[in-house]
């Protein structure tokens, strides 16, 4: 189903995105780290991209760790865990 998101609807899509974080959601459930660490770290990439920031940015983290508040301050706390969680995958 990614597969087909991803060259129907586009890796960046909105629809595509969620796919990507529910299915590290998933592997991180079932305790495998290693197939949820790319889906996390899909999903961290966009939202980088959502807030117009870069991987190299050394405040990539911080930057990210702000939007996630700012989501859970409008009622989007499912959105801002999923951030936090990508953002320990990446750390990892």
């Amino acid at each position: 189903a990614l597969e087909y998101g991803d060259k129907s609807m586009g890796p960046e899509s909105d629809h595509v995105i969620d796919m990507v974080s529910q299915l590290g959601e998933l592997y991180d459930k079932q305790k495998k780290t290693e197939e949820a660490k790319p889906y996390y770290k899909r999903y961290l990439r966009s939202v980088y991209r959502a807030i117009e920031i870069t991987e190299k940015d050394p405040e990539a983290h911080a930057k990210a760790k702000k939007f996630a508040a700012a989501l859970r301050a409008s009622g989007q706390a499912g959105n801002a865990a999923t951030v936090d969680k990508a953002i320990e995958y990446e750390s990892k």
